[in-house]
Formats: C-alpha cells, structure tokens, sequence
C-alpha cells in the first residue's frame, strides 16, 4: 500500500507529492499516520539553500503529530492506535 509524501528530488528542488511505499518499521521503531505535519526553519534551510548533505531524493520533517499504526519488534511502551 502506498501513501502521499512530499519528496525533494535533490538540492534545492522544488517538492513534489507523489505516492511512496509504507514503511515497515523496524527494531526499536513506530509507524505514525501523521494527523499533523509542521516544516521548522531548519529544515526549510536543508531544502531550499542545500547546505547540509543529505540523501535525496529525500522526505523532510520531523515534527508530526498522529496516531501509532504499527510497532516494530523489541517496541516496548506503545501500541497500535
């Protein structure tokens, strides 16, 4: 199953949404369907100026809020929902 990202093609590329696989978590990991999704200024400054090197083509940002949709092995504290 697929879901939408916003993905920068490389340094300084505009984004695009496109559909990108789900991800398994692994050890020690969660997947989150992000209810929210926040762009600091730290990231804006990774994808417009490309300071920073980075693995592209990459998805951006850290700060989201939603709920657990799968736990990995070894996740110890959360749960699905």
């Amino acid at each position: 199953m697929a879901n939408l990202a916003a993905v920068i093609s490389a340094a300084k590329a505009p984004f695009k949404v496109q559909a990108v696989e789900t991800y398994k978590p692994g050890p020690h990991e969660l997947l989150v369907k992000n209810e929210i999704i926040a762009f600091n200024p730290f990231q804006f400054k990774i994808a417009k100026l490309g300071i920073f090197p980075i693995p592209y083509p990459a998805i951006l940002g850290t700060n989201f809020g939603g709920t657990v949709e799968a736990v990995g092995p070894q996740v110890t504290g959360f749960r699905v929902g």
